[in-house]
């Protein structure tokens, strides 16, 4: 379990790792990456999804009253880093 102020570093199992080099057209140096980003997507603090989404919304063309309608709907739905 994580402490406060941890973050979550995703370690993968070697087994997993061949399994996923093997199954897939991913090279060692591209699956780094993606595991990389599968830990920095859960290490992600509420705001910085808030602020992330919001630009995502806002670039598609919501106003702010449906994207924090929608936004507020899509939090209970997600994991976060614990706060600091």
């Amino acid at each position: 379990m994580l402490r406060p102020g941890e973050e979550c570093i995703l370690r993968i199992d070697p087994n997993l790792k061949r399994h996923l080099l093997d199954n897939y057209s991913i090279g060692e140096h591209e699956l780094e990456m993606l595991v990389d980003d599968i830990s920095e997507y859960w290490n992600r603090s509420v705001q910085d999804f808030v602020v992330q989404r919001h630009g995502e919304l806002q670039r598609s063309g919501y106003s702010n009253a449906d994207i924090f309608s929608r936004i507020e709907k899509e939090l209970p739905q997600r994991r976060f880093a614990a706060p600091h």
